[in-house]
C-alpha cells in the first residue's frame, strides 16, 4: 500500500510542476466563462423585426387566443412584433404545411403552427420554423399556445372559473 501511495505521489508532484499543466488550469475557466457569457449575450440580443407566422387550426379556436395573447407585445415604432395569419386547411394538415414551406424558406414567413383536432393528444401541435435558435420566441409561442389550449380543455370540461 505504501509503494501505491508513492507513486501516486510521485506521479502528481511531476504533473503539477509542468507549466502546460499551470496554464491549463489558468486558461480553461476564462474559457469557459467566455463561452458561456458570449452565448448568453447572444440570446440577449433580439433584433427589432415583425414575425409573421401562419396558423394552420383544426379546431378553429386556436388563432385568436393567440393573438390576444401576444397582442401587448410591440415593437418601438409601435407594430405588433407578432402577426398571426389564418391558413385554410387544403387537404391533411401536412399538404397545407408542404404548401407554406417555400414562404419560410423565402423568410416571408417566420413559422408555420400546426394545430392538430384533438386538442388533448400529446403530438397535436407542431411549430415549423427556420430559425429554430431564437429560444426566447420559441418559448413566447408556446407559452401562447399552451395558454390558448388550456382555455379550450376547460370549455370542453364546461367548468366554471371565475
Amino acid at each position: 500500500m505504501h509503494k501505491i501511495l508513492m507513486v501516486i505521489r510521485r506521479e502528481y508532484l511531476e504533473r503539477v510542476k509542468k507549466k502546460s499543466f499551470w496554464i491549463g488550469v489558468l486558461v480553461f475557466p476564462v474559457i469557459m466563462t467566455l463561452l458561456i457569457g458570449g452565448s448568453i449575450m447572444l440570446m440577449a440580443v433580439n433584433p427589432e423585426e415583425q414575425r409573421r407566422v401562419a396558423v394552420i387550426d383544426a379546431t378553429g379556436k386556436v388563432l385568436e387566443p393567440l393573438r390576444k395573447e401576444l397582442e401587448d407585445r410591440k415593437l418601438k415604432d409601435g407594430t405588433p412584433e407578432y402577426v398571426f395569419e389564418a391558413a385554410a386547411v387544403q387537404g391533411s394538415l401536412e399538404e397545407t404545411q408542404k404548401g407554406l414551406e417555400a414562404r419560410v424558406n423565402k423568410k416571408d414567413l417566420f413559422g408555420i403552427l400546426v394545430v392538430g383536432e384533438n386538442v388533448d393528444a400529446k403530438d397535436n401541435n407542431r411549430f415549423y420554423t427556420k430559425n429554430v435558435g431564437n429560444i426566447i420566441v420559441l418559448n413566447r409561442i408556446e407559452s401562447a399556445l399552451q395558454k390558448a389550449v388550456v382555455a379550450m380543455r376547460v370549455e370542453k370540461m364546461h367548468l366554471a372559473l371565475d
